[in-house]
């Protein structure tokens, strides 16, 4: 008997112990509030300061986890730790901060693994896709991205999951899979899902029609079908001007996918005409404050300066304008902040 009242004793006085490691459910409340905002608003903010904001959740979720051992928290701030920690990886991925992108989305993986939650861990691998075909490692982008699709929920995470699975296999060279995975997120937007990020919160983890079309204008453009492309992407503007929610950073992404559609499917003797339409295509962009600038536009804009250097468009007046006008909005980038360790 005086073994087993000791072991009482010792469990009593554990369970006391850990009901002081107790924080009040409003503060989780709280900070679930405010990773949810950052989320729902991140494409209207600057890059820098959804760093910030996302930062600042981030460390505050982290320290709320030391001073409680209640399993229910416990598990709460772990989702909350891989939502601000994916949020981090796409603010790296949007100032083209690679190795911080990197180490965010790995975290934040690691957090979405620990509770089993499929939103974040699918989340996390499509990041980690991005990076990985920004980076020129396009075999890596198909294996994280094939495990996102594996691991998504059904609904937008699998629209999503598959777009990315199609940019992954566009910079793989591989048409034939860049339309079954596009053919597979058409079908997925038809089923109604349940995910708390992607489905509940949206904002950046959601993942709209006019995006969807953007993603397969671009993963057409990657394997040179410039027809497909085209219709993608005049999909997407329309989808775009339609709309009351879409960032300027998507429309400007639109629109140069659109612009160098236009110029790969010009057809001889219809340069001049092709340069200005472009021209007229592009007005909205230049206009853009340099703290909206992202990563994925300064590609874009490689792509169509390149393509304007053709000697066939190079004698016009308003593609040499268009040259310069490209090369002012490359020279203007948002000042890097600096990410610590995740």
């Amino acid at each position: 008997m005086g073994r087993f009242a000791e072991t009482a004793r010792l469990s009593s006085d554990f369970a006391m112990e850990s009901g002081a490691f107790v924080i009040p459910d409003f503060t989780i409340e709280q900070l679930a509030e405010d990773a949810a905002e950052i989320a729902r608003g991140f494409t209207l903010r600057t890059p820098t300061s959804a760093v910030s904001e996302a930062l600042g959740v981030h460390d505050r979720v982290l320290a709320a986890m030391t001073r409680t051992r209640r399993p229910a928290q416990q598990t709460s701030l772990l989702l909350l730790a891989g939502q601000t920690a994916a949020l981090l990886a796409s603010a790296g991925i949007d100032l083209g901060l690679w190795d911080a992108a990197r180490r965010y989305a790995r975290a934040a993986y690691g957090y979405g693994d620990m509770i089993g939650h499929a939103g974040v861990l699918s989340y996390a691998r499509g990041m980690q896709a991005t990076i990985a075909y920004w980076t020129g490692r396009p075999a890596d982008a198909v294996g994280y991205a094939l495990a996102a699709v594996d691991l998504a929920p059904v609904g937008v995470a699998s629209v999503r999951a598959h777009c990315i699975l199609a940019r992954a296999w566009a910079h793989s060279g591989n048409p034939d899979r860049v339309g079954q995975a596009l053919r597979d997120a058409d079908a997925a937007r038809h089923v109604q899902g349940s995910d708390d990020l992607h489905d509940v919160i949206g904002g950046e983890f959601g993942f709209t029609v006019p995006q969807q079309a953007r993603c397969a204008s671009t993963a057409w453009l990657q394997v040179d079908l410039p027809l497909k492309a085209r219709g993608a992407a005049e999909t997407a503007l329309h989808a775009v001007e339609q709309s009351d929610a879409c960032s300027t950073a998507l429309e400007a992404e639109v629109r140069l996918d659109l612009a160098s559609c236009q110029i790969l499917t010009r057809q001889p003797g219809e340069e001049s005409e092709t340069v200005s339409r472009t021209y007229e295509t592009l007005r909205p962009v230049w206009d853009m404050p340099v703290e909206q600038r992202r990563t994925g536009l300064f590609g874009r804009l490689d792509r169509l300066t390149a393509l304007l250097s053709a000697p066939s468009l190079q004698r016009l007046t308003e593609a040499q304008q268009l040259q310069q006008l490209a090369q002012g909005f490359s020279a203007g980038r948002p000042s890097m902040p600096a990410l610590p360790p995740a």
